[in-house]
């Protein structure tokens, strides 16, 4: 996590960041050549970072020279020359694999969340059951990943949890689903704790993601982001498109797993404007791995889902300075641009690029209607 005072020593002009490399505990940062570019986002994709260090002198050999090497911590953290105290970890993983190129070493790190994120659900032959009530959202979240299929995330709730945000964690339980109607039920058949955390994430509207600290985290409420305008990044892209439209929607709540049949469904809501413009574009959810299980979390459902997406989406890119990499997913920023009549917009972060070697930080941000 930044501190404020990171944020503005970054974003000061001529100022030259630090990279340090950490691996099991020991600073190569002199040894750091470059790093590529490093990717979140809102989608829980696994992230790979690659650091190339100079080994002139064979320091980094030990990789190939014991076979129980690879598979150890590594960081890459970044500070301001002359204020070492205060890091912001870039990213933070695993060594997977490292390559010798000449008197370099390549090395890869694998996001630590990466292999939890792939563990399977249940199985084809013995399903992983959530359906002896109707379980809260985050109720059913918490049990994946601390229980279900060897995730086994820590425990602790307190914001010393080392792989769960507990903060980001309460705050979503507590001040949005606690005033929501959402409850479901689930049958998991070997499918990915990704596709079902990302599942639940749609179903609930909400964003399940991987903070800077590299924990699971949660929203809404957001996080409150940074300005940009003309005077900190280059001209805000903004687009919008069609093609991922919701125009009319029913959603089907209450499945019996012995019978393969529903309880009922919430009908059709429609946005007329929007079809009379665009056309019909229209959804049915009846998921049988994740569903409603009341009327009124399909209700629920659907009726954001349509205020979300009944219109043409629309996404600021902005080009900033490496102070945006301290930005979290689904943080709201404000974005003005004079030449587009744009003032205080307020999109949410869906993805932060972090290019150290251009010292550009680019961010996807979605604005709603």
């Amino acid at each position: 996590m930044s501190t404020q005072s990171f944020r503005k020593a970054i974003s000061r002009r001529g100022v030259e960041p630090r990279i340090r490399f950490v691996h099991d505990g020991t600073n190569f940062e002199d040894y750091v050549i470059k790093v590529s570019k490093v990717k979140r986002d809102a989608d829980l994709t696994a992230g790979i970072a690659t650091v190339t260090l100079n080994n002139g002198t064979g320091l980094f050999n030990f990789w190939k020279a014991t076979n129980t090497a690879l598979n150890e911590s590594a960081q890459i953290q970044i500070y301001v020359s002359g204020a070492a105290a205060d890091l912001f970890t870039l990213f933070s993983g695993t060594v997977q694999d490292v390559e010798y190129i000449g008197s370099r070493a390549i090395v890869r790190i694998k996001d630590h969340m990466a292999d939890m994120l792939e563990k399977p659900l249940g199985t084809g032959r013995l399903a992983h059951l959530f359906s002896s009530k109707t379980w809260p959202v985050d109720e059913m979240v918490w049990r994946i990943l601390i229980e279900a299929s060897g995730a086994a995330l820590d425990s602790t709730e307190t914001d010393l949890n080392a792989d769960i945000n507990w903060n980001s964690f309460v705050n979503w339980r507590d001040n949005y689903l606690g005033i929501k109607n959402y409850g479901l039920k689930a049958k998991f058949t070997s499918q990915k704790i990704r596709w079902g955390l990302l599942k639940i994430a749609q179903l609930s509207h909400s964003y399940i993601y991987i903070d800077t600290d590299g924990r699971v985290a949660f929203a809404p409420p957001f996080g409150t982001g940074f300005s940009y305008d003309e005077t900190n990044s280059k001209p805000r892209d903004l687009s919008v498109k069609m093609g991922s439209q919701i125009t009319r929607m029913l959603a089907r709540h209450g499945y019996s797993i012995s019978a393969d049949t529903w309880t009922g469904n919430t009908g059709y809501l429609v946005q007329g404007a929007a079809e009379t413009q665009y056309s019909r574009f229209s959804y049915d959810e009846e998921s049988r791995v994740i569903w409603h299980n009341t009327l009124a979390s399909a209700q629920e459902d659907r009726s954001q889902t349509i205020i979300d997406l009944a219109f043409p989406v629309r996404m600021f890119k902005i080009v900033t300075n490496l102070a945006g990499m301290t930005e979290e997913i689904a943080n709201q920023i404000t974005v003005n641009d004079t030449l587009k009549s744009i003032t205080n917009a307020t999109p949410i972060v869906e993805e932060v690029l972090t290019d150290m070697e251009s010292r550009t930080v680019v961010l996807k941000a979605r604005w709603s209607w």
